[in-house]
C-alpha cells in the first residue's frame, strides 16, 4: 500500500513538472512571437493588369515582412492606388471604392461610374476621397472626379488633371499644361460636407518649354512643392509661397535629349517626389536621389542604386521604405535619416511574388503605419 502511494505521488509530481514546462514554452513563444510581429513591416502591394489589354483585373497583396498576409481581388484599373488609414485599407477599381478592414477582416464596398484610371486617393480631414480620370463628358468637356468614400458625394473638375496634393483643408489640383505652358492650380476645400471649388492658382512653366510635373504636390508650411522637368534639358524643384505666389526654382539635373530624361523619369506612382524630416527628396529611375533642405535650400545628391528600374516609396516615423522591383528578385529596403539628411541602408528583405499576379504590373506600394 506503501508503494503505491509513493508512486502515485511521483506521477503527480511528474505530471506537474511537465504541464510546467509545457506552460512556461507557449508563453515564451506566445510572448516571443507577438514582440516579433510588432517589429515586422506591414505593407500592402497593389497589382493590375494595362486595361488597354481588354482584360480588367487586379491584385492587392498584403505582407507582413516576406510573408503573404491577405489577398483581395479587384476588377483592376490603370494606375491603381492604395493608401493606409490606421488598420485600413483603401482602394478603388473600375467602379468601386473599398476599404478593408484588418482588425475584423471585412471589406467595405461602395458604386461609382466605371472609370479606367486613378489619380490619387488619400484621407482629407476625417473624410476619404478618391479622384479619378473621368473622360469626356456630354459637353465635350474633359472630367476629373473627387469621390468623397465618406460623404457619398462628389465634384466634377471640368479639366485634365495631372497632378494632386493637400493640406489638412486644401485640396490642390494641377492641371495638364496648356498652349503657353501655363498650368492651372484649382484649389477645393470641403464645406457644409461638400467638396466646394475654392480659388484657382497658375503656374507658369520654363519660357518656351513645355512642362511637366513629376510626382505629387507637396504642402509643406505654407507653400507648394514639386518638381518641374521644363521639356528642355532641365529638371527643377519649385516652391510656391502660397500667400503671395512667389516662386522659386532650384534646378536638380540637365539631361540633352528626350530618351536621357525619359530613362530618369519615374513612374507616376512610385512617390518619387516627397517630403521627410524638413527635406523635400526627389528619386529618379536610376537610383539617384536629390534632397533639398527646405530651411537653405541647398542641394545634395546620393546614389542608392547603379541601375534603372521601378522603386516605389513611402515613410513612417523615422524609416523610409524602398520597394525595388527588378528582374532577379524584389528587394524591401528600409533606411533611416542620418544627421545631414541623407540616407542610410538600416535592413533588406527579399520579397516573393504569388503566381496569381503573373501578367500583371506593380501599381502602388504603401507600408502600414
Amino acid at each position: 500500500m506503501m508503494n503505491r502511494k509513493i508512486k502515485v505521488t511521483l506521477i503527480s509530481s511528474t505530471l506537474i513538472i511537465i504541464l510546467t514546462v509545457v506552460l512556461y514554452h507557449i508563453i515564451t513563444n506566445t510572448t516571443d512571437t507577438s514582440t516579433t510581429d510588432n517589429n515586422k513591416i506591414a505593407f500592402s502591394l497593389y497589382f493590375t493588369k494595362d486595361m488597354a489589354s481588354g482584360i480588367n483585373k487586379g491584385k492587392i497583396i498584403s505582407y507582413q515582412d516576406s510573408t503573404i498576409k491577405n489577398k483581395i481581388s479587384t476588377t483592376g484599373i490603370d494606375n491603381g492606388i492604395i493608401f493606409y488609414d490606421e488598420n485600413t485599407l483603401h482602394s478603388s477599381d473600375t467602379e468601386t471604392m473599398f476599404a478593408y478592414d484588418e482588425n475584423n477582416l471585412q471589406t467595405y464596398k461602395k458604386k461609382r461610374k466605371f472609370e479606367s484610371m486613378s489619380i490619387s486617393s488619400f484621407k482629407f480631414g476625417s473624410d476619404i476621397v478618391h479622384i479619378n480620370n473621368s473622360g469626356y463628358g456630354d459637353d465635350n468637356s474633359y472630367n476629373t472626379t473627387l469621390y468623397n468614400a465618406t460623404k457619398n458625394n462628389q465634384l466634377i473638375i471640368k479639366d485634365i488633371i495631372s497632378n494632386v496634393g493637400h493640406s489638412n483643408n486644401t485640396l490642390f489640383l494641377m492641371s495638364d499644361r496648356d498652349e503657353n505652358n501655363r498650368m492651372t492650380i484649382y484649389t477645393v476645400t470641403s464645406k457644409n460636407d461638400q467638396l466646394t471649388p475654392a480659388k484657382k492658382l497658375y503656374f507658369q512653366g520654363t519660357n518656351n518649354g513645355e512642362s511637366h510635373i513629376i510626382g505629387d504636390l507637396i504642402y509643406y508650411n505654407e507653400s507648394l512643392l514639386f518638381v518641374e522637368d521644363d521639356g528642355i534639358g532641365k529638371v527643377n524643384f519649385v516652391m510656391i509661397n502660397l500667400p503671395d505666389n512667389k516662386i522659386t526654382k532650384k534646378k536638380l539635373l540637365s539631361y540633352k535629349t528626350s530618351d536621357e530624361i525619359s530613362e530618369l523619369t519615374p513612374y507616376s506612382n512610385t512617390n518619387s517626389v516627397f517630403l521627410f524630416k524638413e527635406n523635400c527628396y526627389f528619386l529618379d529611375a536610376t537610383g539617384i536621389l536629390y534632397q533639398v533642405d527646405l530651411k537653405t535650400l541647398t542641394l545634395t545628391k546620393q546614389t542608392l542604386a547603379n541601375d534603372t528600374t521601378n522603386r516605389y516609396i513611402d515613410t513612417k516615423k523615422d524609416s523610409l521604405f524602398l520597394f525595388e522591383e527588378n528582374d532577379t528578385n524584389n528587394l524591401l529596403k528600409e533606411y533611416t535619416l542620418k544627421s545631414d539628411g541623407t540616407l542610410h541602408l538600416k535592413s533588406t528583405t527579399n520579397v516573393m511574388f504569388p503566381l496569381t499576379i503573373s501578367g500583371m504590373y506593380l501599381s502602388n506600394f504603401k507600408v502600414k503605419k
